[in-house]
């Protein structure tokens, strides 16, 4: 199988993907061709080429169709005397700041199972070493660890300053 995606440092394009691009095939901007080893040709928007050809694993795939409306509202809360930071889990928000790092660092990720969108913090010293939160829990950022609490009982020991 090929696959040709256009972009800035891409040379000339292979004779098979000119003449893909000559026949008058209708592609988007993020479009992919494939080549399958047949011979069979297809466009598949870039979300389903990454999905039908294995090419991200299926948490991945999950999270890039997970439909991203906003940037994560982060917080800023009080317990006591300490302020720290919080996030209530929202699978359509885009992860920003702190939270998009403990992303990148995959400490924090979506399961496998499409319907939960359950929130998965690896935390070494839990059981199985992970922490799970489903939409609404709250993950809190007290710089050293994290929690994950209900709506219920965040708002019993935390009292939100503002919107970080």
């Amino acid at each position: 199988m090929e696959i040709w995606h256009k972009s800035s440092e891409e040379p000339e394009p292979e004779q098979w993907v000119q003449d893909v691009l000559d026949s008058g095939m209708t592609m988007a901007k993020h479009d992919v061709i494939v080549k399958h080893a047949n011979g069979n040709i297809e466009i598949f928007d870039n979300i389903k080429a990454l999905k039908e050809l294995n090419l991200l694993s299926a948490p991945q795939v999950r999270v890039m169709m997970m439909k991203k409306v906003r940037d994560a509202e982060l917080l800023k809360v009080k317990n006591g005397f300490e302020t720290i930071d919080a996030w209530q889990i929202n699978p359509e928000e885009e992860p920003i700041g702190w939270l998009k790092t403990v992303f990148d660092k995959e400490q924090l990720y979506w399961d496998e199972l499409p319907e939960t969108h359950t929130l998965i913090l690896k935390s070494p010293g839990f059981y199985l070493g992970a922490i799970i939160g489903p939409i609404g829990y709250y993950l809190v950022n007290s710089g050293n660890h994290f929690r994950m609490l209900s709506e219920r009982d965040f708002h019993k020991q935390y009292q939100v300053v503002e919107e970080a």
